[in-house]
């Protein structure tokens, strides 16, 4: 799950550096994660890793479980 806070003003960069930036990204401590969806009510499994994957291999297995969740106020 990824969390979005808010939104690189990729604009505001381009002014102040001169360029636009790209694939600008966060990360999120599991242990955060893990509190928020205790937090919200949201049941979620784990388990341990069980081999390495490429990069191709996780898109193909994300894609089957990934979706937009938004948080308006």
């Amino acid at each position: 799950m990824g969390v979005i806070q808010s939104k690189l003003d990729a604009l505001l960069v381009s002014r102040e550096l001169g360029y636009i930036p790209q694939n600008v990204n966060f990360a999120l401590q599991p242990t955060v994660l893990k509190k928020f969806l205790e937090w919200v009510g949201t049941r979620y499994d784990t388990a341990p890793s069980e081999k390495n994957l490429s990069v191709s291999e996780v898109r193909e297995l994300a894609e089957k479980f990934t979706g937009l969740v938004e948080c308006r106020r």
